[in-house]
């Protein structure tokens, strides 16, 4: 009889374990399918339609304000401006590079020797930058890229007019791939866009129609809504030089977090806007 319950006993709990461990399961195929799904959904907003200038930059617009409004639901926090920036460049990846959807292009690609003259960033741009910057680099090697960027600063507040190809990039490693280039600036993704899209094999004729235009139609237009979707919950809205931002993101404590909480962090940085900087607008990339 004891034997019998024992049987009986270890029989149940085993079902018991068996029907716990397939709750859990489809509890996590369920999750995983609405993880893919949001996914999906996602993608679709940042498949850009067969439309040109005007029209295109709005759409990149909409799309890119969209994603800030979905990701600033949530409390903001230090992680916000990485998470914010990763969602839109995973929506990117997907405007810039047709074809490339599901698969994923196999690396980074350089920038131009020159460089890509005055670059223009956000403030949640400049913070992912220096988190992407300290899972690289030594704190010596952070320190040398402070002040590598501080010179730079320097360097532009020093001239009257420039040529976008003469200024320098801090960012850029001797084989003028980025040193962040997994949160480099919305600026330069559009001089990658056609490099990416010939590197995963893209054969479509958008390649040869002014492909250039339009990737930098969409980065502009995500830009624009970058600043509209942080305005509306009143973060930091403004538009800053790339070294003089990113130096101040490396030299705060904890800058993400203030910012995230409202602080205007950059205000004392030099604007993004090469007219306000006095330069030759014609001449710099912007």
């Amino acid at each position: 009889m004891t034997g019998f319950v024992v049987t009986t006993l270890v029989v149940g709990a085993v079902l018991v374990g068996a029907f716990c461990v397939a709750m859990l399961f489809d509890v996590a195929l369920a999750g995983g399918a609405r993880a893919l799904a949001v996914r999906e959904v996602e993608s679709r907003r940042w498949r850009p339609p067969f439309v040109r200038g005007q029209e295109l930059f709005d759409w990149a617009r909409s799309a890119a304000c969209g994603t800030v409004d979905r990701v600033l639901r949530e409390p903001t926090d230090a992680r916000t401006p990485r998470r914010l920036m990763s969602e839109i460049e995973a929506g990117l990846e997907h405007a810039l590079v047709p074809g490339s959807v599901p698969r994923r292009h196999a690396g980074p690609v350089p920038c131009p020797e020159v460089g890509q003259g005055v670059v223009a960033l956000t403030a949640p741009e400049a913070l992912a930058l220096a988190d992407c910057l300290r899972e690289y680099l030594s704190p010596a090697e952070l320190e040398l890229m402070r002040r590598e960027s501080d010179d730079n600063v320097g360097w532009i507040r020093r001239i009257s007019s420039v040529y976008g190809s003469d200024a320098p990039c801090a960012l850029q490693r001797a084989d003028c791939v980025c040193k962040a280039w997994r949160a480099r600036p919305l600026h330069c993704r559009a001089v990658h866009g056609v490099t990416l899209a010939r590197a995963t094999g893209c054969e479509d004729p958008w390649l040869d129609q002014d492909a250039f235009r339009h990737a930098e139609q969409i980065c502009a237009g995500a830009r624009v809504g970058l600043r509209e979707g942080l305005g509306r919950v009143g973060l930091d809205d403004g538009l800053y030089e790339m070294h003089g931002a990113l130096a101040r993101a490396l030299e705060v404590p904890n800058a993400a977090e203030r910012w995230a909480r409202g602080e205007r962090l950059f205000a004392a940085c030099l604007p993004g806007d090469v007219e306000a900087l006095g330069l030759d607008s014609a001449r710099v990339l912007h």
